[in-house]
């Protein structure tokens, strides 16, 4: 992570906005990292930051995001630096929510009691490591600046007009400090302004070198405070360009360029040599034989052992055809590296498909220049020697700026996963004796495999890149199943909480709790005989050895809806994850050591939902989403990583990881053309059409006699364009890109992406 985060935050129209001007609002929310702003000249400016929250936002979504990276390093010896930026008014001591009883305040246009003073809370925090005998301390510092807006904004006079200018004079001095800090010439002695002011010098320490900063730019989205608004987010970019591009942007765009470049290789030079020779060769290559890389149509299948001659023009067709369904594979790529986000501010919106462009527009030139000597018996060669150039030149480069790096390798001999219908590798079909439609399966298995998706699942992504084989379900026992490295107790529809007679699935958490302790006491008892089983059944020490994973807790908030309120769901959370507790203690007990637990997903982003409860569009975020249901899994996964560090502390000589599969989701919704897709809500398996494609009544595959018609839920033709498979499930390549995003390590507590190579051992 990047030791530099600028965020920005509107707050919702305040009372004398409303009545003075209205709801004209000057921002335009495009996602959750950009937005269009209007000033008072009706020009148009795009903003794009590390996260933008806007008028819904919560206090803890701010605080998870911004703010507890930034503590959790505190704790581990690294000072950083929490610091509100804006006009008067706009937010900036509620976003802190620090105290104000000693602060200066006084009475202006802006506010009754505008801040007079800055306000910092500085923290040390001391660790002393009896073991290694060594002292660890970090400094966090908690910054409320004072209002930034002109002093004519304010009607200030006398004393007050006074603060103003000392106000307005120390947030010049730390602007003069980042710029310092930035500009000075590498390898030269030059000067920061520190003493300028008291405020640089109390943050000496906090800007500037390994300390992480974190800045949130409150501003008011009313037309008539454009101009103070404005001038807050040119502050932002301001810290935000120079700080953060200045330090880590050559780099960063050296390492996105090699994985773009290998990436391209990997499918374009190799999986289309033939191609590219065709091209070169206007047809006259007799029987090219195929890369095992290459897609052929079924056209050049037919025509196998005999001479086939494309065209220039099939061949170009061809390759840019795979350019494009590929574009989806090199994000991906990308975004394993956790870069992605960076990269796309870097390149623009279309950064992606103008790099696309660019390739074929060369390609082609390529083909022009070349065309002239089709004839010549030479052209192989040629063609092979203009490959080799571009990956001489690539390699070469890649050299020179990349060091070595290892693959990730996770070292569990086997893996026992909990949960619901998210890792369900088919246990819920097993178990109640039905079989899925063969639509789900249809993209990898080419067959119903029990999974509520059209493909893989997250488990089945993150088994692979553990070398280690998909799960099998514990009820399935057909095809003489492999248990050695490990099982899956998942089961669809499943809760937390004990299953009831009414309940979708009978194998709830503390079900398969003990259908776990039954599969250990039968592998100890099996291997205790003697009997040759070690290919099927996991070796003793494989329990303590082990990983632990969980998924779960979805559809007891899911389901709570459709008979509570909002407040007794979010009443019942601290219940379901006592019961969670126990399951986990339990699994403690028996030797499990190392577990990893995913929190829920945004609940109110399913189709299922949005048809159910978002019918009132003022139920409804600025994405689409349900906000009550959102509400509910962002407080129950707030209080899930409560218990995860509660565990952390009563269990020390365990590994327990806390996954926030939440943010991931969240954001691939929110940024969902960024990655590749073309809908985020939408399900790509049902009946309807836009803009759910979901009817409650008729699953995925089913035909239904609705009024006297015969309906069918279909599926779309292709699934790698939806984020959402049936309406309650994601798509094959939503989880790829939501174990890519898991992989990079930055998305867990304790977090481990500084222990991350930058290149991943995936196999996806």
């Amino acid at each position: 992570m990047s030791n530099i985060t600028v965020c920005a935050r509107f707050r919702p129209l305040s009372s004398k906005e409303r009545s003075n001007h209205g709801d004209s609002v000057c921002i335009h929310g495009i996602d959750n990292e950009s937005f269009i702003f209007k000033d008072d000249k009706e020009e148009n400016f795009k903003f794009g930051f590390d996260r933008v929250f806007y008028e819904k936002s919560e206090q803890a979504e701010v605080f998870e995001f911004l703010a507890l990276p930034i503590v959790r390093d505190a704790f581990n010896g690294m000072n950083g630096t929490v610091i509100t930026y804006g006009q008067t008014g706009a937010g900036k001591t509620f976003s802190m929510e620090s105290g104000i009883s000693n602060r200066a305040v006084g009475e202006t246009q802006m506010n009754m009691a505008s801040s007079r003073s800055h306000c910092i809370y500085i923290f040390t925090v001391q660790q002393e490591l009896t073991k290694e005998k060594r002292v660890k301390a970090g400094k966090l510092l908690l910054v409320d600046l004072a209002g930034s807006e002109k002093a004519e904004k304010t009607g200030a006079e006398g004393k007050v007009l006074e603060e103003a200018k000392t106000i307005n004079k120390s947030l010049s001095a730390l602007g003069n400090v980042i710029s310092a800090l930035t500009c000075g010439s590498p390898g030269k002695a030059f000067h920061i302004p520190y003493r300028d002011s008291k405020l640089t010098r109390i943050l000496q320490d906090a800007l500037g070198g390994n300390s992480r900063t974190a800045l949130l730019c409150c501003c008011s989205p009313s037309t008539s405070n454009s101009a103070e608004s404005l001038s807050t987010l040119r502050f932002g970019t301001r810290y935000q360009n120079d700080l953060k591009i200045k330090i880590n942007n050559v780099w960063n765009c050296f390492k996105k360029f090699y994985f773009f470049a290998m990436s391209f290789l990997n499918f374009f030079l190799l999986g289309f040599s033939n191609d590219i020779l065709i091209l070169l060769t206007h047809g006259r290559a007799k029987h090219i034989k195929a890369s095992p890389h290459a897609h052929c149509s079924k056209e050049s299948n037919a025509k196998k052992h005999g001479v086939y001659e494309a065209t220039k023009d099939e061949s170009m067709e061809r390759i840019l055809n795979k350019l494009k369904s590929e574009n989806k594979a090199l994000k991906t790529r990308i975004a394993a590296a956790g870069k992605i986000d960076a990269f796309h501010k870097e390149a623009g919106e279309n950064g992606y498909a103008s790099i696309v462009h660019k390739i074929s527009d060369r390609l082609s030139h390529l083909v022009s220049w070349i065309w002239p000597f089709s004839s010549i018996k030479l052209l192989p060669l040629l063609a092979k020697m203009t490959t080799k150039i571009l990956i001489v030149q690539i390699l070469t480069l890649c050299s020179i700026i990349l060091p070595k790096a290892n693959s990730l390798v996770f070292k569990y001999p086997a893996v026992f996963n909990f949960g619901d219908s998210n890792s369900d590798t088919g246990e819920l079909s097993a178990g109640l004796g039905f079989t899925l439609d063969p639509v789900y399966g249809r993209t990898h298995f080419k067959a119903s495999s029990g999974r509520f998706c059209d493909g893989r699942l997250i488990v089945d992504f993150l088994m692979d890149a553990m070398k280690l084989p998909f799960l099998n379900a514990y009820l399935d026992s057909i095809g003489l199943p492999s248990f050695q490295k490990g099982c899956n107790f998942a089961a669809a529809g499943s809760t937390i909480h004990q299953a009831t007679p009414t309940s979708v699935c009978p194998f709830s958490f503390d079900i398969q709790v003990n259908q776990f302790l039954h599969f250990k006491a039968r592998v100890v008892e099996l291997l205790a005989k003697g009997k040759r089983l070690d290919k099927y059944i996991p070796a003793v020490d494989y329990f303590s050895k082990g990983l632990y994973t969980f998924d779960i807790g979805q559809n007891d908030l899911a389901g709570a809806f459709y008979s509570k309120t909002i407040d007794q769901v979010l009443a019942s959370i601290p219940k379901i994850l006592e019961e969670f507790e126990t399951g986990l203690r339990r699994l403690y007990d028996e030797g499990a050591r190392n577990f990893w637990i995913h929190n829920t997903g945004p609940l109110g982003c399913l189709a299922q939902n949005v048809a159910k409860f978002g019918t009132d569009l003022s139920m409804l975020d600025e994405l689409g989403c349900v906000s009550g249901h959102n509400q509910a899994a962002k407080l129950f996964n707030l209080q899930l990583h409560a218990l995860c560090k509660k565990l952390q502390g009563d269990y020390t000589d365990s590994n327990i990881t806390y996954v926030d599969i939440y943010t991931i989701k969240y954001s691939l919704i929110a940024n969902y053309s960024r990655y590749g897709f073309e809908q985020p809500i939408m399900a790509c398996c049902g009946v309807g059409g836009a803009p759910l494609n979901y009817n409650s009544g008729i699953s995925c595959g089913q035909t239904k006699v609705i009024n006297g018609t015969s309906v069918t839920a279909k599926a779309c033709s292709d699934s790698t364009e939806y984020v959402n498979w049936d309406g309650i499930h994601y798509t094959e390549a939503a989880n790829q890109y939501v174990s890519t995003q898991i992989l990079t390590g930055k998305y867990s507590d304790p977090p481990f992406a500084d222990k991350m190579p930058f290149l991943l051992d995936l196999k996806f």
